[in-house]
């Protein structure tokens, strides 16, 4: 099986070809980034890396090395990726756009030149989206390809993770003790599920305090880190969970799992779903009171407001 990362050469998608290969689950992991020595760089260090501990063999090169592809990887980032895009002027109303958002008038001058060679290198592979704005780029690039929309799943499990670490910590619990999903927009329209908290495997009902102490730590880490102005997103998280969930379907170990999917209506959204080696094998929808309802309905009609102008 091979997987291939645009975007290989940059923070996420170097670390996530690093612990990919270190589970030793693939047989080639190819690097693709504009910025092709770094992408080389890579290949020849973390091939080096690897080599007594996995079967997995690291390259690199063009956009023909998509060939092949059984997973293709998008974790490319606009500032990476774009030269003339950089100074392009944002649509009219991008003063809507903020968070994950704010970078989608770039990534939108990149997206069909990215469709264009995996229509022509790759049509059969599996799209595991990590470009941001994740769940606009899912629906823009099943309407620019044409592709099976349940071969694009948008990776937004960060959004999980960091929900259940929060509960951890407000409870003073290990966070592998923990099940809760995160749904809805990878962004600011995120709807924590804490109707469907299990520690343990045991349902548990947060007090009113404890919620809000959640949202505020992770609201306040957010923030933080924002600050610190380091020029970086999320490489640790990602770079770990990416390849978890590449082994969620390439293992089709059945596990649930939040990623962003395409509805028949177009729109790409968390929920919580099974993957397996052909994309999204089934939903597994989740009981949600009326406020996490209503509350994911309005993250979906934002999706769609902005993929009316786009």
């Amino acid at each position: 099986m091979k997987v291939t990362i645009v975007g290989g050469g940059g923070a996420i998608g170097s670390t996530a070809a690093f612990v990919l290969a270190q589970k030793n689950i693939v047989d080639e992991v190819c690097l693709i980034d504009i910025r092709h020595n770094l992408a080389k760089d890579h290949e020849m260090d973390m091939g080096q890396a690897v080599s007594a501990i996995s079967r997995t063999v690291i390259t690199s090169g063009g956009w023909e090395r998509l060939e092949g592809s059984d997973i293709v990887v998008l974790a490319m980032g606009a500032p990476a990726l774009v030269n003339k895009a950089e100074t392009a002027a944002p649509p009219a109303n991008d003063s809507k756009l903020t968070g994950r958002l704010s970078g989608l008038h770039r990534q939108m001058e990149i997206v069909p030149e990215i469709v264009g060679h995996l229509k022509n290198y790759a049509p059969q592979a599996v799209i595991l989206n990590a470009a941001n704005p994740v769940d606009v780029l899912n629906a823009k690039i099943h309407q620019l390809s044409g592709f099976d929309k349940n071969k694009i799943i948008g990776f937004s499990y960060n959004d999980t993770i960091r929900f259940r670490w929060a509960i951890a910590q407000v409870l003073n619990i290990d966070a592998g003790r923990v099940r809760a999903f995160v749904l809805g927009e990878h962004g600011e329209a995120q709807c924590p599920i804490a109707s469907q908290i299990y520690i343990d495997g045991e349902k548990t009902v947060l007090a009113p305090e404890q919620y809000d102490a959640i949202m505020d730590l992770t609201h306040n880490w957010l923030k933080e880190k924002l600050a610190l102005k380091a020029g970086r997103t999320s490489p640790w998280l990602s770079g770990i969970y990416i390849p978890y969930i590449l082994e969620a379907m390439i293992r089709e170990t059945g596990e649930t799992v939040a990623c962003s999917v395409i509805g028949e209506d177009g729109v790409s959204i968390g929920e919580t779903v099974v993957l397996d080696r052909g994309g999204l094998r089934e939903r597994v929808p989740l009981e949600l009171n009326g406020e996490e309802r209503n509350q994911f309905q309005a993250a979906k009609n934002k999706i769609a407001d902005i993929l009316k102008f786009i």
